[in-house]
């Protein structure tokens, strides 16, 4: 069981079958269920959605999906291990969290799944004051942050989705360094 080994060498049994991919899907995707983050998953998701392709997987009511967000592929349920095999192939993803995750000063597991799978992950703007500011050097913070600015949040997907390889390799093993540097099981939260 991952839970049982620690950060060190849950990325490591990650890195063997995981890789960073030249060839991976140019979407945005989402992973998780309907509850509590409506606003912000509208926020980002909906919004980005009119411009790049988007893939909603997780557990929705998939006629509210249609008629909410017709531009969005609704995937359904992830079976498990699929969280990893997903982030993997798809380029993006945003970190979206809820009241309870700023208030808890915690973030979502998603965000180490999203980067040991070796997929960017963004994050929204209200969690920056979470543990994210003592996982991730500023600078590097600055490149993966969203805010409440459509238009800025386009720009920075779009830089992302035209992003090269050699680029696009070094921004992951970047975030993959700083995770490293924390035990990511005491560090999330499951609200």
């Amino acid at each position: 069981l991952l839970r049982d080994l620690s950060t060190k060498e849950v990325a490591k049994q990650i890195a063997i079958e995981y890789k960073i991919k030249k060839n991976v899907e140019k979407n945005l995707i989402y992973i998780g269920s309907q509850r509590n983050r409506m606003k912000k998953f509208e926020l980002y998701y909906g919004k980005l959605s009119n411009h790049f392709n988007t893939v909603l997987y997780g557990k929705w009511k998939e006629q509210f999906v249609k008629t909410k967000f017709p531009r969005i592929a609704y995937k359904g349920h992830l079976e498990a291990g699929g969280v990893f095999k997903a982030y993997n192939k798809n380029l993006l993803s945003i970190l979206i969290g809820d009241v309870a995750y700023e208030y808890n000063k915690q973030i979502s597991g998603r965000f180490f799944e999203a980067i040991q799978s070796k997929s960017i992950c963004l994050v929204d703007y209200s969690l920056v004051d979470t543990i994210l500011q003592d996982i991730i050097p500023k600078e590097l913070l600055k490149e993966i942050l969203l805010s409440p600015a459509e238009n800025y949040n386009k720009k920075i997907v779009g830089k992302i989705f035209k992003m090269g390889f050699e680029a696009r390799r070094d921004l992951i093993k970047e975030l993959n360094k700083a995770l490293l540097k924390v035990d990511m099981f005491h560090s999330v939260s499951n609200f």
